[in-house]
């Protein structure tokens, strides 16, 4: 008896379908983001992150996720004393710890960010909810008065607000966000944020790797302006969260964030990175547009 043959094809599974649903700047796609020239002998690394944040009564706090040239570090934190004239209390830089060091301390030669961004999670366990939480996509650098380390808490209060008050549409903005979002009492959800490439030339290309960046004015060189400060790349958007602790102890919140990243990089040819290197094609131009017009305005 003759069988009846299925005309329907196979699915092929691919990179691109196991990434189904995700944009090609999400750091949790395995595909590359195109550029029109291709690179040649590189080594594709991802990395990640996280830190879990309980809030402390009248304390305020900035988190921050940027791709900083040459650096495996992806993030970091600050907390100050409302209102006070004191500098702040905490910076904490958070670093891939595969690529936490230079060339010559076993690190890559070179290196350039292709994607990166967070996942937030609220994971307090009260029943109460308390504080305002603000998410900023920042296209251009934060203008501050003085360099980040010899900033007092009034002076930081005062940037958060200016985040707080920007409109809620466009490349530069500020998002109110709601706790429900994240989850609450036990309801998790890893809320992500992507960052967005805000200048062609630098985000295509390498910078010498120097591992990692621990001084607050360091970091902040990248992302913002003062007066004396010395302007380095910056080429992709910045996310920022902004949040304040309400006085009510029994409404504080505790939020755990995911840093998470991809690179490219290249390595000396005796190292196993470097023996494993590839090439990644060039695209074309309507491919690189198309990617990065269908990620404009997506969180």
């Amino acid at each position: 008896m003759a069988t009846r043959r299925s005309n329907k094809k196979k699915k092929s599974k691919s990179k691109r379908g196991a990434a189904k649903g995700m944009g090609v700047f999400n750091p949790l796609n395995p595909v590359v983001p195109p550029t029109l020239y291709g690179d040649k002998g590189v080594f594709k690394m991802a990395g990640t992150a996280r830190t879990a944040l309980e809030q402390t009564a009248s304390k305020n706090y900035m988190l921050m996720c940027a791709a900083l040239p040459g650096s495996g570090t992806i993030g970091c934190y600050i907390r100050w004393a409302g209102a006070s004239t004191v500098a702040a209390e905490v910076f904490t830089a958070f670093t891939v710890p595969l690529l936490a060091s230079n060339a010559t301390s076993g690190g890559p030669t070179s290196s350039r960010v292709t994607k990166i961004g967070l996942r937030c999670t609220n994971a307090t366990t009260n029943m109460y909810l308390g504080g305002q939480l603000c998410y900023s996509q920042i296209a251009q650098r934060l203008k501050l008065p003085t360099a980040p380390s010899n900033m007092t808490g009034v002076q930081w209060d005062a940037v958060a607000a200016t985040l707080r008050g920007l409109p809620q549409s466009g490349p530069t903005r500020t998002v109110p966000l709601t706790w429900s979002e994240f989850g609450q009492g036990g309801r998790r959800s890893n809320k992500p944020f992507t960052a967005v490439v805000s200048d062609e030339v630098k985000y295509a290309e390498y910078t010498n790797h120097s591992g990692t960046v621990a001084s607050i004015d360091d970091y902040f060189n990248n992302v913002a302006v003062w007066p004396g400060s010395v302007e380095e790349p910056r080429p992709m958007s910045t996310i920022v969260f902004t949040w304040s602790t309400p006085s009510d102890a029994l409404r504080l919140q505790d939020l755990v964030f995911n840093f998470d990243a991809q690179f490219l990089t290249r390595w000396p040819l005796d190292t196993v990175p470097g023996v494993s290197a590839r090439d990644e094609p060039g695209r074309s131009s309507t491919e690189v547009e198309r990617s990065r017009r269908d990620h404009v305005g997506i969180s």
